[in-house]
């Protein structure tokens, strides 16, 4: 039985952005790099981190390593051009200026630079429906399952930390997910670990172990930020 409702509070992350001259091209950091083409991806439905609206990414905050930017306003559907700055094992981050319009986001950078976000008042309906509280010195992880470019049902999961409670998306309801122990991924393939709690010295490297029913177990890990959501996409073989 999931818990009684209780109350999040977000306090959004606030990082300084730095606009370029033309298409959301960013000049900032001294360290040069190819400039790469993404997309904030602001999500509607928390079961579908790959389907973007068209408009309400203006003036979010794209970060990696040491190159920010903030997305114009001709640019209202997230799309952006930056410059990837030296180094390795970068992540990628948005966030707002703006208090309680989303939840910060994390993704490692690799191939795919579409980059999910939620709004904060999704988030909280999303916890209050499954009676989930996240607390200070916690983080969330959001893994999408796929086969190729399917998504994957029937895959069961757990992180190490261990999650306040594993949800899996449910097929009928865009709120009301599914709770461990009675539970896998639905037709959308995602698996939610809304309460992973931080290491007493950073970084927290979660690892989520994804068991098909079937099929082979897999394990990924995942870099959990404190009240940030950290998308992950995990292929199987």
């Amino acid at each position: 039985m999931k818990s009684a409702v209780l109350v999040l509070a977000l306090v959004a992350a606030c990082r300084a952005g730095g606009l370029g001259g033309d298409a959301g091209t960013s000049n900032s950091g001294g360290d040069g790099g190819v400039a790469i083409s993404g997309r904030v991806c602001l999500l509607a439905d928390l079961r579908k981190p790959a389907s973007c609206s068209a408009t309400g990414a203006k003036g979010l905050v794209v970060s990696l390593g040491t190159r920010t930017i903030t997305i114009a306003d001709d640019h209202d559907d997230g799309t952006f051009t930056l410059g990837v700055p030296l180094g390795t094992d970068l992540t990628w981050h948005v966030t707002s200026s703006t208090l309680d319009r989303i939840v910060p986001s994390a993704m490692s950078f690799g191939t795919d630079h579409t980059l999910p976000v939620v709004t904060t008042q999704l988030y909280r309906d999303l916890l209050s429906t499954n009676g989930v509280e996240i607390l200070d010195q916690q983080g969330s992880i959001v893994v999408r399952v796929i086969r190729g470019v399917m998504p994957v049902a029937n895959v069961s999961a757990r992180s190490t930390p261990a999650s306040s409670v594993t949800l899996y998306d449910r097929d009928n309801s865009l709120l009301d997910w599914n709770e461990s122990p009675i539970g896998a991924t639905g037709s959308a393939g995602v698996v939610w670990f809304p309460g992973v709690p931080l290491s007493l010295r950073p970084p927290t490297l979660a690892t989520i172990t994804l068991s098909p029913e079937g099929g082979t177990q897999v394990s990924t890990l995942a870099t959990v930020e404190n009240q940030t959501i950290t998308f992950v996409t995990k292929q199987l073989p």
